[in-house]
C-alpha cells in the first residue's frame, strides 16, 4: 500500500504531490492537477491516483477543512483509498490578515487599485433565503460580491430537501438540516447545515473563497506592475505544512541518531526549533543529534524558537546493545564449477545478540562470485574473497571458480595391441584445469584389456572398448582396442 500526500495550498490553487514521501515526476498523470484549482480535479483525484499506482492507498490532504471534508466524502466512497487523514498548516495566517497586509502594503506605498465586482447566482426553496441573499452587502478593498438570483443551474442552491438539490443541479448547495455534513453527489457539493448556521456556512464555505480570489488576483497584479517584491508575494500566498520531525526513536546507551525537521518536502534548519524534555538526564538533543546519555525512556518537547508552546512531543527509548563478537565460517576455502550455488554454514557468537539483523555478505569480484545472504554462486573463472560482516566483525571464506569438463581429447581413438603388451593411455583434458579433471577409465572386457591408473595392458585375444568419462558430468570418450597374435615373419636362407 502506497502513502499519497496532496498538500493544496489554497492562496494560488496549487498542489504538490507526493508517492511514498518522493514528489511525482514531470512525466507523471498526476502533474496536471498540480497546477489546477481544488474545484476542477476533486472528483477525479481518487482514480488518478489508482491509475498512477496501480495500488491501494493512505491518502493524507493538507487543505481548509471545507476542502478537506469534501474530499474525505469522495475517499470514503473510493475502494482504493483504503484511508484519510487531514493535514495541518502550520501557518494559519487567515484570509482577512493577509489582506489587511496587502492593504497597508498598498497604502504605504500610495498604489490604487480597483475594486473587484464578483458576480454569484442562487437560487432558493423559500422568500426568506431568497431575501437574505439579494440583500447581502459584501464589499472590501479589494473586492464586491453581488448576488443575482437564477433559477437554471445557479452556482448556489438553498433547501431543505435532497431531491430538489439533485433536480436543480447547483454547483453548491445548502441543505436546511439536523445534522451537520459534506457530500459530493453527482456534480454538486452539498453541505449540511442547520438553519440558524445557514449565513455563516455560506461565509466559510463559498463567499469566503471570493475574497480569497480577489486577494490572490491583486497580489499577482500588483506584484507585475512591481507595487510589491517576490518575497512579499510569497508571503501573501504561502502555505506551510506542519513540520515533520524524522528520527529513529530507538538509541543505543552512549551513541546518537541524527534528527531532521522537514516542511513542505524540504529540510528545515534546526535554529528554528528549541528543545526540553519530560526526563532530564536519559537523551539530549542539540538540533542534529539526539544522544542517549542513560538507559530508560524520556519524551522529546520541540518548541519553535522563542515560544514556549510545545509543537510536536517524541518518545525515545536508550538501551545498552549486546553486540555479535566472533563470526566463525565452516569452510575457510571452496571450490565450485560455474553455475553451482552453495549454502555457506556460519556460527555467531554471542546467538541471541542484537544486532543479527545487520548480517551482510559481501563479494571481492562479483563477476567471479556472487552472494545473497548466506547462499554463493559461482560466476565465471577465478578466485575471489567473500566475507561475512555483522557490525565491526567479519569473517571470509576464499572461493575458486573452475570450468567444468568440455571435452576429452584422445590421441587414438583405435589401438592395436599384442597380448602381454603394456601402454600409456594418451589424452588431452578441455579446458586443462577443469573442476572434473579427474578421469574414471574403465574397460568393458578386462579379459582382453585390462586398465590400471592410464595403463592398458593386453590380455587376450580379442576386441573391447576402454571409456573415459567424467566423475562429475556425463561427458566421456570410448577408444576400440584390438588384442591381436603378434605376426611372425619367416626367412629363407640363401
Amino acid at each position: 500500500m502506497k502513502k499519497v500526500d496532496i498538500l493544496y495550498n489554497i492562496f494560488d490553487s496549487s498542489s504538490s504531490i507526493l508517492i511514498d514521501g518522493k514528489e511525482i515526476s514531470q512525466y507523471s498523470s498526476l502533474i496536471k492537477y498540480t497546477m489546477q484549482p481544488f474545484e476542477v480535479w476533486y472528483d477525479k483525484i481518487c482514480d488518478a491516483v489508482f491509475n498512477e499506482i496501480e495500488d491501494f492507498f493512505c491518502l493524507c490532504f493538507t487543505a481548509d477543512s471545507i476542502r478537506i471534508a469534501v474530499l474525505k466524502d469522495l475517499a470514503g466512497k473510493c475502494r482504493w483509498c483504503s484511508s484519510f487523514h487531514e493535514g495541518k498548516y502550520s501557518n494559519d495566517l487567515s484570509i482577512q490578515l493577509r489582506m489587511q497586509k496587502l492593504n497597508l502594503l498598498l497604502k504605504n506605498r500610495r498604489a490604487n487599485y480597483e475594486c473587484r465586482t464578483y458576480l454569484l447566482t442562487f437560487d432558493a426553496d423559500s422568500a426568506r433565503e431568497k431575501n437574505m441573499l439579494k440583500t447581502l452587502d459584501i464589499k472590501n478593498r479589494f473586492c464586491s460580491i453581488v448576488m443575482q438570483e437564477c433559477d437554471v443551474k445557479p452556482r448556489i442552491y438553498i433547501s431543505d430537501s435532497t431531491d430538489r438539490i439533485k433536480k436543480k443541479q447547483a454547483k453548491y448547495c445548502f441543505c436546511i438540516s439536523e445534522e451537520t455534513k459534506t457530500e459530493v453527489r453527482d456534480n454538486s457539493i452539498i453541505f449540511f447545515v442547520r438553519k440558524e448556521k445557514l449565513l455563516d456556512a455560506l461565509f466559510r464555505c463559498i463567499l469566503s473563497d471570493v475574497c480569497l480570489q480577489a486577494l490572490i488576483e491583486n497580489a499577482k497584479i500588483c506584484f507585475s506592475n512591481g507595487i510589491i517584491s517576490e518575497n512579499e508575494k510569497k508571503e501573501l500566498l504561502a502555505i506551510e505544512k506542519e513540520v515533520e520531525v524524522r528520527c529513529d526513536t530507538q538509541i543505543e546507551l552512549h551513541r546518537s541518531k541524527n534528527i531532521e525537521f522537514w516542511q513542505n518536502g524540504e529540510k528545515v534548519s534546526c535554529s528554528l526549533f528549541s528543545f526540553s524534555y519530560d526526563k532530564p538526564g536519559i537523551i539530549k538533543c542539540n538540533g542534529l543529534t539526539v544522544e542517549g546519555l542513560n538507559e530508560g525512556k524520556a519524551d522529546l518537547y520541540i518548541h519553535y524558537a522563542g515560544r514556549n508552546e510545545i509543537f510536536k512531543k517524541i518518545e525515545f527509548k536508550v538501551k545498552k546493545y549486546n553486540y555479535v563478537s566472533q563470526i566463525t565460517i565452516i569452510e575457510t576455502a571452496v571450490v565450485m564449477g560455474i553455475g553451482d550455488k552453495k549454502r555457506i554454514n556460519v556460527t555467531v557468537f554471542p546467538d541471541n545478540a542484537d544486532n543479527l539483523h545487520e548480517e551482510k555478505w559481501k563479494s571481492e569480484n562479483e563477476n567471479i562470485v556472487a552472494c545473497h545472504k548466506r547462499e554463493i554462486a559461482a560466476r565465471s573463472v577465478g578466485r575471489a574473497k567473500v566475507w561475512c560482516c555483522i557490525g565491526n566483525v567479519s569473517a571470509s571464506l576464499l572461493v575458486e571458480v573452475k570450468e567444468y569438463l568440455k571435452d576429452i581429447n584422445v590421441v587414438n581413438s583405435q589401438l592395436e595391441m599384442y597380448p602381454g603388451e603394456e601402454k600409456a593411455l594418451e589424452y588431452t583434458l578441455v579446458p586443462n584445469d577443469a573442476l572434473d579433471k579427474n578421469i574414471k577409465i574403465s574397460s568393458k572386457n578386462i579379459m582382453v584389456c585390462n586398465v590400471i591408473g592410464n595403463r592398458l595392458q593386453a590380455k587376450e585375444v580379442g576386441q573391447t572398448e576402454v571409456i573415459l568419462e567424467s566423475q562429475l558430468t556425463s561427458l566421456k570418450q570410448v577408444i576400440e582396442v584390438k588384442v591381436a597374435k603378434r605376426k611372425i615373419k619367416l626367412f629363407r636362407r640363401k
